[in-house]
């Protein structure tokens, strides 16, 4: 039996037929060995940028879904209670500044990008950016340390579209009147908790379905998220993920 390299696998032949295999059969498997190592390397680099052209397509599907679209349920839900209480022009100049900031972080978003503010100023600023203006009573409260620290963009990402389907969730199914956030750095876990008055549910018999997406992110990223509700006691998200500098 005779072994070469090529490329990233091997090529085996033998035994022969007859007799034992020669220097010619060797050099002839040496010379077959470089085309097929190379066609092996295009094969593997081709499969690696077909997996990463569909990575990215997901995250980018994912961002879509987990942030923009929880804006618009959030500015859905401002205009009808600006409809059901006679909102007036202040009200009515709020959501139109959220319909433009739903519209430029869905143009960042299409092209891959974070939104603007999250890359620029950060997980604090982009969470509380994020929750003013809503349409119910929001507090966001955040380690002082946070708001100049900066952790990998897939971390502070996933970490702001926790918080941002969360909102969306208590806004549109809970009936929420109050909203806390809290943002917090502790023994090298970044974490974050979005906690509602509202209606609350039984999580055995509610299928998460954002936030089930959301759960894989966070277990991807080596972290994990976690629902506490009941009915009637309204609801509170914690999502965690091991962040260092």
């Amino acid at each position: 039996m005779l072994t070469v390299p090529a490329g990233l696998g091997r090529i085996s032949c033998g035994p022969r037929a007859a007799g034992r295999l020669t220097r010619d059969d060797r050099r002839l498997l040496a010379a077959l060995a470089v085309p097929v190592g190379l066609a092996i390397r295009s094969a593997a680099l081709a499969a690696r940028l077909v997996n990463a052209q569909e990575a990215e397509r997901r995250r980018i599907e994912r961002n879509i879904h987990d942030g923009v679209q929880q804006q618009l349920v959030a500015l859905i839900a401002g205009l009808e209670l600006a409809r059901a209480t006679g909102g007036g022009a202040e009200s009515l100049a709020l959501l139109r500044e959220q319909a433009r900031q739903a519209l430029a972080d869905l143009r960042d978003l299409a092209a891959g990008i974070h939104p603007s503010v999250l890359s620029q100023g950060g997980l604090v600023e982009a969470v509380e950016g994020r929750c003013s203006g809503l349409p119910v009573a929001t507090t966001v409260t955040a380690d002082p340390a946070l708001r100049t620290r900066r952790f990998p963009d897939e971390i502070e990402g996933a970490m702001y579209f926790v918080v941002s389907e969360a909102i969306a969730n208590a806004l549109k199914h809970a009936g929420a009147s109050r909203i806390e956030v809290r943002l917090w750095h502790d023994a090298g876990r970044l974490q974050a908790s979005v906690t509602d008055d509202g209606a609350g549910f039984d999580p055995r018999e509610v299928p998460r379905r954002g936030l089930a997406t959301l759960a894989d992110r966070m277990a991807a990223l080596g972290g994990g998220l976690e629902t506490t509700a009941g009915p009637g006691e309204g609801t509170r998200v914690r999502a965690w993920v091991t962040a260092n500098d």
